[in-house]
């Protein structure tokens, strides 16, 4: 089933770049409801827009310095 000169340590590469790339595309799905929440509430709560940029800023972190299992792990059970 599995070679055994081939080390099964860790996730694939493959799926670290796709980790990868979909953590960019929800951080840029977080700045989209970031800035949704701050158009429609005209600026008078400011919490939902901070919520929601943090959680885009640690998903666009996690892709860029983020291990391999973290960015896997995150990218599956993440917000």
């Amino acid at each position: 089933m599995f070679d055994e000169h081939e080390p099964c340590d860790g996730p694939s590469p493959h799926a670290v770049a796709l980790a990868r790339i979909w953590l960019n595309i929800g951080g840029v799905l977080w700045i989209g409801f970031a800035i949704a929440a701050m158009v429609t509430s005209r600026g008078i709560e400011i919490w939902p827009t901070v919520v929601l940029g943090s959680i885009a800023l640690l998903h666009f972190a996690i892709a860029k310095f983020g291990s391999h299992r973290v960015a896997v792990f995150f990218a599956i059970f993440g917000p």
